[in-house]
């Protein structure tokens, strides 16, 4: 089944700074008739652009799900 990655914001809050806005990326599975939420990665990013873009390449590269760490792990270093 193919997949799609989207960008979440989320509002999470840190005892140091206080409440801060970051983002997330979600693996949704899809066909024809139904989607449904895979998993979500959490406060991966305050910079919504970047996170963003990285969503679009791993829906566009057809990225395995189980991949989804990994990338995101070597796009952070």
């Amino acid at each position: 089944m193919p997949h799609r990655y989207i960008s979440v914001e989320q509002s999470l809050y840190a005892e140091e700074i206080g409440e801060y806005r970051t983002f997330g990326i979600q693996c949704w599975e899809y066909d024809a008739q139904k989607e449904r939420l895979l998993f979500t990665i959490n406060d991966i990013s305050c910079n919504r652009i970047w996170v963003e873009r990285l969503a679009r390449m791993c829906t566009s590269g057809n990225l395995a799900p189980h991949h989804l760490v990994d990338v995101v792990l070597d796009n952070l270093l």
